[in-house]
């Protein structure tokens, strides 16, 4: 188990993979020795139990419902990041297929993706009527978002500069990967499309 520890401590720190993955608890309680448990934990978030199995210790960790995914994602989005995860998701844990992956490869994806329908009781696809910003802002930061996410250097919280903590979870360009109705269904949805991650459900209501 250690040199598995070990091993799995080099792949974190970026000696052999080209991008580092973000685990953060192992960041914030494993990384200052290494452990077996430090290696267990990288073990099951980055997906290695997935393929490989492990002990009953482990527990296999599924990704995000992608049914749905072409009405919630942009497509040239979603493209990018089949061909290039790390570039578009800093600290993603989903590996690189690197020159295996090309353009046809990558559209014969595309477009099986494009058959899985979204599961109607949950995908409504409309766009709110009104959005505000500001209301926004006040909720990310008091609600808890900023717990795992960095606070944002907005007009709203000129007061609240971002930290840099290497903790904080980057976010992708809402612009390029989200509509607004697609992105509030994420939000409120949360648990449905990422059944094994980490973000909590906030229970938001349509205005928040």
């Amino acid at each position: 188990m250690r040199i598995l520890a070990i091993a799995l401590l080099s792949l974190s720190a970026g000696v052999v993979l080209q991008a580092q993955p973000h685990v953060t608890a192992y960041e914030r309680y494993h990384r200052s020795e290494v452990s077996g448990e430090g290696g267990a934990l990288l073990y099951q978030e980055l997906g290695c139990a997935s393929c490989h199995g492990g002990d009953s210790k482990i527990i296999p960790r599924s990704g995000p419902n992608l049914h749905g995914i072409a009405k919630r994602l942009e497509k040239n989005w979603v493209a990018e990041y089949l061909q290039d995860p790390s570039g578009q998701k800093s600290g993603t844990t989903m590996p690189s297929f690197g020159h295996s992956l090309d353009a046809e490869k990558t559209d014969a994806l595309l477009a099986y993706l494009g058959q899985l329908a979204p599961d109607p009781a949950v995908w409504k696809g409309r766009t709110p009527r009104h959005a505000n910003a500001e209301r926004g802002s006040a909720l990310y930061h008091e609600m808890g978002c900023v717990a795992c996410h960095a606070p944002t250097d907005d007009k709203h919280h000129p007061d609240r500069a971002a930290t840099g903590s290497p903790f904080a979870k980057s976010f992708p360009d809402f612009g390029a990967k989200y509509s607004l109705a697609s992105l509030t269904n994420f939000l409120k949805n949360v648990e449905h499309y990422r059944p094994d991650g980490r973000m909590p459900d906030f229970q938001l209501i349509d205005q928040d």
